[in-house]
């Protein structure tokens, strides 16, 4: 009976163990304007090509954006703030427990 204990014990610690792995990207940067100032408060749309899904994100007082738990996968980064023209950033391509870096 007691090895059964143990076994189910051993179990559980491994299940864990598995679980904390990530299967998920972040993609982070900063967007500056041409002067390299940083530019706050603005949206940031991280989207995924495959899905269509949209990870919303708003840059820091210091023009830092962050979109966590994205799927691995490529995806498109568009920015628009007031005065500025759009920028879309194509192309870039996460994979698993990765975090990329697209300055914007």
């Amino acid at each position: 009976m007691g090895w059964i204990i143990r076994v189910c014990a051993l179990a559980v610690i491994l299940t864990g163990s598995l679980a904390a792995q990530s299967v998920v990207a972040t993609i982070t940067g900063r967007v500056t304007d041409p002067s390299g100032a940083a530019v706050p408060n603005v949206p940031v749309q991280v989207r995924n090509v495959e899905t269509n899904q949209i990870t919303p994100a708003i840059t820091s007082t210091e023009g830092v954006y962050t979109a966590p738990y994205l799927r691995p996968g490529p995806y498109t980064i568009s920015v628009e703030a007031p005065g500025f023209k759009k920028l879309v950033r194509e192309n870039i391509n996460v994979n698993i427990s990765q975090t990329a870096m697209v300055d914007l």
